[in-house]
């Protein structure tokens, strides 16, 4: 038998849990579409010379997220049909970014220099928290596994699809996500301090563009990588807003958050929480404002200061660096 005390704290984790994700989600979903934002227009620049800008890049920003909302609202068979299109995207576009990146440069980085080197560029000193803030890039999988659970409602024969979700998604994370990261940095050509800080300080303003553009000697086909990589966010971005909805709408009819009355709410033309998609829309949006609070949108601001905008070398990862593949 359960004492009653235990019960009642295992409800205040629950409840601490749930903000935690929803707040989590909220910061991810910006950070994607923010991240495909920056991507898009470091394509724009090399194909259409456009000038990237802070205020050109949160504009595009904005209609990416308000576009995934939409497509949340109005479009949910295309919704399906896209993340059947994404699955192969981005198993079929990392295939053909490491062998690009494995074939076509005429020189890598060892395997020591790849795996070792540290590059500091974030602003900050205190190396512990530096590293911890490279770490930052990993937790964009968790995106994966936990959309898997919030859309579990609506996944056919959830009981095994669900589970099965979540850990193919970690599993292609860890093996997928490791091939690709470590061909993006073993192509670096100019492993120097004076050549990563020339690289981060791309006009790009996206370093990985800039890798690809170095080492494969070929603009054409640096293009065709990033325009692969900008699919990929693109879907990514499109997925994240669904978990978070869901999330959001879940949490709201256990009334756990402020205007959970509407939220909960499901609309009955469309059968999707509206009001959720939009309230993360907005959330996700307004956390990326110039006029929000740092903490709020150190991941997008890092991407549009030179300062603290880093690059990502071996092991570690300065602050601010470009997730590769959505």
């Amino acid at each position: 038998m359960t004492h009653p005390a235990v019960c009642s704290y295992k409800r205040h984790w629950a409840w601490y849990v749930g903000w935690f994700n929803f707040l989590g989600e909220v910061a991810v979903t910006a950070a994607i579409d923010y991240g495909a934002a920056t991507t898009m227009m470091a394509f724009a620049a090399l194909t259409f010379g456009v000038v990237p800008t802070a205020l050109n890049t949160f504009v595009l920003f904005l209609l990416i997220i308000t576009v995934h909302g939409l497509l949340n609202t109005f479009g949910v068979n295309l919704v399906n049909l896209l993340s059947g299109v994404s699955a192969w995207w981005h198993i079929v576009g990392v295939l053909i970014i490491v062998a690009a990146l494995w074939i076509m440069p005429t020189k890598h980085q060892s395997f020591s220099w790849t795996m070792t080197a540290w590059h500091n560029e974030t602003g900050f000193t205190f190396m512990p928290f530096v590293f911890l803030m490279g770490l930052l890039m990993a937790q964009y999988t968790y995106t994966g596994y936990d959309a898997s659970a919030h859309v579990a409602e609506e996944t056919r024969n959830a009981s095994i699809a669900a589970p099965k979700g979540i850990v193919m998604s970690v599993l292609i994370s860890i093996i997928g996500g490791w091939i690709l990261l470590y061909s993006i940095t073993a192509a670096i050509q100019d492993g120097s301090e004076a050549g990563l800080t020339a690289l981060n300080a791309t006009a790009t303003g996206l370093p990985p563009a800039q890798v690809f553009l170095d080492a494969l000697n070929n603009p054409t086909m640096a293009k065709f990588l990033l325009f692969i990589v900008c699919g990929a966010q693109f879907f990514c971005g499109m997925a994240s807003v669904t978990a978070n909805s869901r999330m959001s709408y879940a949490f709201s009819r256990d009334d756990a958050i402020p205007g959970s009355k509407l939220c909960k709410k499901v609309n009955p033309r469309t059968g999707t929480p509206t009001n959720s998609i939009w309230l993360c829309i907005v959330l996700s949006s307004g956390s990326t404002s110039p006029m929000s609070p740092p903490c709020c949108c150190v991941g997008s601001r890092a991407r549009n200061s030179r300062r603290a905008r880093g690059t990502w070398a071996g092991g570690a990862q300065s602050s601010g660096g470009s997730r590769s593949s959505g």
